[in-house]
């Protein structure tokens, strides 16, 4: 299944802050009438991020009803996507998540592979952990 997303609208919505930011991108794996996480609680202990984004909430992106969190957006562009969505709940640094999200994000949504060109990505990315590069291309071994 793919997840669709547009990176840059994370970013807007998420006011550049990478633990709203991957909560969003992990919220877009449930749809929105389901809840994503159980309880605040929960949140920080699936994305292991040491604060909740509180601030998500007083921005309507995401909502509690019942003790549950739901999402409340839509995502109004779709330009990219991942398949597995599970690097997100890795016990990684936030930045690292972020980065590679960045990378999936050169990856269009009619490409159905899991490798992009190397040249659509800056240097200071190919080093993310969560990749493998080879001489031309970028390897998105989590999306095989």
């Amino acid at each position: 299944m793919k997840i669709l997303f547009n990176y840059y609208e994370l970013i807007d919505k998420s006011r550049n802050d990478d633990i709203s930011l991957i909560t969003l991108a992990y919220s877009l794996i449930k749809p929105v009438q389901k809840p994503v996480f159980l309880n605040y609680k929960n949140l920080q202990n699936t994305l292991y991020v040491d604060k909740v984004p509180f601030e998500l909430f007083s921005r309507k992106y995401l909502h509690v009803k019942n003790n549950r969190i739901y999402r409340s957006f839509k995502i109004k562009d779709p330009q990219c996507y991942f398949r597995n969505p599970e690097f997100l709940t890795y016990k990684i640094a936030p930045a690292v998540k972020r980065d590679y999200l960045y990378i999936l994000s050169n990856r269009q949504i009619t490409n159905n592979t899991y490798i992009i060109p190397k040249i659509y990505i800056d240097e200071e990315f190919h080093r993310n952990p969560l990749v493998t590069v080879d001489e031309i291309n970028i390897i998105l071994q989590l999306e095989k």
